[in-house]
């Protein structure tokens, strides 16, 4: 098989894989699954959380304020939401944790 029957041929198996997958309603499986993968391969080469340092806490802990914050290890810094974060950060302050 020479020229161009091998690419006809790959893009065919291809089409078929993808109505397969759209038919059976499996694309947002396999979306999410690509995107883990994408994000876990981001935090392996240095875009996520190592650590989480807190200073200057009073009235809580720091698995709380870690808990609050929802970041961790593993946590892909590219996707963090550091608004919702805050908000979170002010509902502990409003139980009697000063942020």
């Amino acid at each position: 098989m020479s020229g161009k029957w091998p690419l006809l041929c790959a893009a065919f198996t291809a089409s078929a894989v993808l109505y397969g997958a759209i038919v059976g309603g499996q694309i947002e499986q396999i979306f999410n699954a690509a995107v883990t993968g994408a994000e876990r391969a981001a935090v392996a080469m240095g875009f996520g959380v190592k650590r989480v340092v807190v200073e200057g806490q009073r009235n809580a802990t720091d698995a709380a304020i870690t808990t609050a914050l929802a970041a961790g290890p593993d946590t892909f810094m590219l996707a963090f939401d550091t608004d919702a974060a805050k908000d979170r950060l002010e509902l502990c302050r409003g139980s009697g944790m000063r942020a």
